[in-house]
């Protein structure tokens, strides 16, 4: 493990965050949108969205609890596109985790014909 590697694991504990994979520490330099995804999976069924936190050039908003109340941008277009959910006599298919996503913007999405 490089010195550089060990050092930012050591920064990140003290500010109470554990890595518990530091091959990936370098990969995390560049991310710049984080999903967290807590399910409830031995209490509940089913999925809820609590709400997402904008990022605006690096700086953390404020939680928004109705993401549909977000102005369009990419956070928006990211949470209303990027899945591969699809209507199937009307209803909604596809990750329960897409799904609830979708369904918490509003949008309505789009029939293109002839493909």
């Amino acid at each position: 493990m490089s010195v550089g590697i060990v050092f930012a694991q050591r920064r990140l504990r003290n500010h109470g965050i554990y890595c518990i994979n530091p091959s990936v520490m370098n990969v995390c330099g560049v991310i710049n949108l984080t999903c967290f995804d807590k399910t409830g999976t031995l209490t509940e069924d089913g999925l809820d969205l609590w709400g997402v936190v904008p990022n605006r050039d690096g700086v953390l908003g404020k939680p928004e609890f109705e993401p549909s109340k977000l102005d369009y941008g990419p956070l928006v277009e990211c949470m209303a596109t990027c899945h591969s959910l699809t209507r199937i006599d009307g209803v909604l298919s596809g990750d329960p985790l897409d799904v609830k996503m979708f369904q918490s913007t509003k949008w309505v999405g789009f029939m293109y014909p002839n493909g």
